[in-house]
């Protein structure tokens, strides 16, 4: 979804997935995706914009929000001061 919306990052975030062949993101992608698409696409019909972020989420590897990854990010966060939710996204990254 970062490819299309125009944000400060989206050029960048579009090159890094192309650069990798193994896309990883936590499980929490889905619910915040899912906000920021019934935000950004408020008045609209977001079926469209869901029904290709399904698609474009099947690409990518879900991991859980359990005990490791939780432990993991409040390790993160305690190294970086990085946001708590950003912090869930690193910790799943490194699993």
């Amino acid at each position: 979804m970062k490819g299309d919306f125009d944000e400060r990052d989206s050029g960048v975030s579009v090159e890094l997935m192309a650069s990798d062949p193994v896309l990883v993101t936590s499980a929490l992608t889905e619910v915040e995706v899912g906000r920021n698409l019934t935000r950004r696409l408020a008045g609209e019909a977001p079926e469209e914009a869901r029904a290709r972020f399904q698609l474009e989420l099947d690409a990518f590897a879900l991991v859980a929000v359990d005990a490791t990854t939780c432990n993991e990010a409040a390790r993160i966060t305690d190294q970086t001061l990085c946001r708590p939710l950003d912090s869930v996204h690193l910790a799943s990254a490194l699993r």
